[in-house]
């Protein structure tokens, strides 16, 4: 679901899931980073410190874990540049990684439909090796959720346009669509408050 304000989710929310690669983690497909616009980032650092306790702050760290997650030598810095969200309850998630993917990885297209449609066995989710990896991003999608759950956050700002957390628009059969990635949509089923970037910059035309 859409909020009416994400700004207003932000700041209400005592916890909070955001997708690890708009705050500044090198997690992407291609190990780079989709940093948010400044005023998601603003609104996420105006949160009032309450840190994490360490339990949760050591899933999060073996989670982002460099030896577990990464291919050819990437390191994702994940301590040094998640510390000041962390520190104020926000929980960075990587569908993607948590499925077991690794980072870099081959880009992922949908063929057949979204997300929505790809957890109702509809559609597929293939990389650009031709390997289905459909399996993997339901898999990471579920351990987002069950973090998310599990430690109270309501609302989660994410990446617009990724197979996992694209909110509004996805890539299928190699052209853009209206759809939800897989996390996205495994989210806002369990009635968490999703929306991307673009519901707070929108792009330019």
């Amino acid at each position: 679901m859409t909020p009416t304000s994400p700004l207003d989710a932000i700041a209400r929310a005592s916890r909070l899931a955001c997708s690890a690669c708009l705050l500044g983690v090198r997690c992407r497909y291609d190990g780079a980073t989709r940093t948010a616009p400044a005023p998601l980032l603003d609104a996420l650092l105006r949160r009032p410190i309450v840190p994490l306790p360490q339990a949760l702050e050591r899933a999060l760290l073996d989670l982002f874990d460099d030896a577990r997650c990464l291919n050819a030598g990437h390191a994702l810095h994940f301590g040094q540049i998640a510390s000041p969200f962390l520190a104020r309850g926000v929980l960075p998630i990587c569908p993607e990684l948590f499925g077991g993917l690794g980072c870099p990885r081959p880009a992922a297209d949908f063929i057949g439909g979204d997300g929505e449609a790809l957890t109702q066995s509809r559609a597929r989710l293939v990389d650009r090796l031709g390997q289905d990896v459909s399996e993997a991003f339901a898999r990471g999608a579920r351990v987002a959720l069950d973090l998310i759950q599990t430690n109270g956050a309501t609302c989660a700002p994410l990446k617009e346009g990724s197979p996992s957390c694209g909110v509004h628009r996805v890539q299928c059969d190699g052209v853009k669509i209206q759809g939800r990635g897989v996390a996205a949509a495994i989210l806002g089923r369990a009635g968490i408050e999703t929306f991307s970037e673009e519901d707070i910059v929108p792009p330019r035309a």
